[in-house]
């Protein structure tokens, strides 16, 4: 019994360990382009940063639906 109610909890940690890694990602990402605009990086130059932001916060909208 121990095994059958162990496998959906280690889903579930693996889930949420991958939303925490997710979250982490972005914010680290967020505080980068904070910095880059506070020190007059104009738009264009962070264009493909703001890109993978995106993509990340995509990628956990769809593990969060998923």
């Amino acid at each position: 019994m121990t095994t059958i109610a162990a496998d959906p909890l280690r889903a579930r940690r693996l889930h949420q360990h991958e939303i925490d890694k997710l979250l982490n990602e972005i914010d680290l990402r967020r505080q980068q382009l904070y910095r880059l605009s506070a020190w007059g990086v104009q738009r264009a130059g962070m264009r493909d940063l703001k890109h993978e932001l995106r993509e990340l916060r995509r990628n956990l909208g769809d593990a969060v639906a998923g």
